[in-house]
């Protein structure tokens, strides 16, 4: 029983030692990230509290008060501890084991030289990915990330199967680069640095813009033919074919005018096609039937009423026109105000 009651002592310590050290490796990791090229970018506070000491000392005290590391401990003197056992070369403490700093033998570097370094590696289980995971896999393969963010959907922030990895230099990232890697699952990953990844989403959200500005817009024209095919006079555009090059509107109009109203010619000189439409099927029908020999200009141009499809894009493209002509009147008339009171104020101006 003495030997039992040793053995049950001995690995209660076991499991003391294992938890300590444990905490001692969470508090180490915390502390150093806090100091951290890519924290320091963006933590303006901590950045603050360097700048009160000329020589960049914090108050571990001041660290305490952040959660994360409450979570941990509230003893400075656990933060010394962890700090001394880990072997870590980025944070010193003071003297007086009161204060911490970022090791000046390790000037910060900016975004760009971090993005240097850093590679986007996708592949990994987003059931299993972890910071942990990822990094003992790099260390296994020879490189020690100093940087690892676990890429999380934005709307559910459950892990992606993707992560930002930052290495010590940009030739360690290079190297990894190269390799041709295996997620532990056996798949490979999918490696490229931070900079190429971000030109590829890039790429592929201006793709994308552009698919759904051709979408709205395919669907705004097929909305547009819809309407017109609710709004459009069937059967009352005539079309001809075959007049002289020298013909004119007049001459047009003078002949089929004589088989009812006509709205409108669409013809313009020089050309040997175009359109008459007729305010009404009847009109159209009947020019269709009683000018088939008649002459425009000593020719007799071959005559058809459009219809299906051609006559959709007829009735689409004088709906286009007819918006053009609108914006056109207005820019003008806009375009007129503005100049009226240009002179409206130059005249104010010569008179004061």
């Amino acid at each position: 029983s003495v030997q039992s009651s040793s053995s049950s002592q001995l690995l209660q310590d076991t499991l003391s030692i294992t938890m300590a050290t444990d905490t001692q490796k969470e508090i180490s990791q915390q502390i150093e990230y806090y100091f951290s090229d890519r924290n320091l970018l963006k933590d303006k506070f901590l950045q603050g509290k360097m700048q009160e000491n000329e020589e960049g000392w914090v108050p571990i005290a001041v660290l305490l008060t952040f959660k994360r590391l409450q979570a941990l401990t509230e003893a400075a003197a656990d933060v010394v501890a962890a700090l001394e056992a880990s072997g870590q070369t980025t944070v010193e403490v003071s003297e007086d084991k009161l204060n911490v700093r970022r090791n000046p033998a390790k000037p910060q570097a900016t975004a760009a030289e971090l993005d240097e370094r850093t590679l986007y590696v996708k592949g990994f289980d987003e059931e299993k990915i972890t910071i942990d995971l990822v990094q003992t896999y790099f260390k296994e393969k020879g490189y020690t990330p100093e940087y690892i963010q676990v890429r999380r959907n934005i709307k559910t922030h459950k892990p992606k199967p993707s992560c930002f990895v930052q290495f010590a230099s940009k030739e360690d990232a290079t190297a990894v680069g190269d390799m041709l890697l295996l997620s532990p699952e056996g798949n490979q990953l999918e490696v490229l640095f931070k900079a190429a990844y971000f030109e590829m989403k890039k790429a592929m959200r201006a793709e994308q813009k552009k698919d759904q500005t051709q979408q709205r817009e395919e669907h705004r024209q097929q909305q547009e033919v819809e309407a017109i095919e609710i709004l459009m006079d069937k059967g009352c555009v005539l079309k001809f074919v075959g007049v002289p090059s020298d013909a004119s509107r007049e001459d047009l109009k003078e002949v089929y005018g004589e088989f009812g109203e006509i709205a409108w010619v669409d013809f313009t000189r020089g050309d040997t096609e175009g359109f008459v439409r007729f305010k009404s099927a009847e009109a159209a029908t009947n020019a269709l039937q009683g000018a088939a020999d008649r002459e425009i200009k000593g020719s007799v141009p071959t005559l058809s009423i459009i219809e299906g499809d051609e006559e959709k894009e007829y009735w689409v493209k004088m709906e286009a026109s007819k918006k053009a002509s609108r914006k056109q009147r207005k820019d003008k008339h806009f375009s007129g105000k503005r100049r009226y009171k240009g002179n409206a104020g130059s005249k104010r101006s010569k008179r004061s």
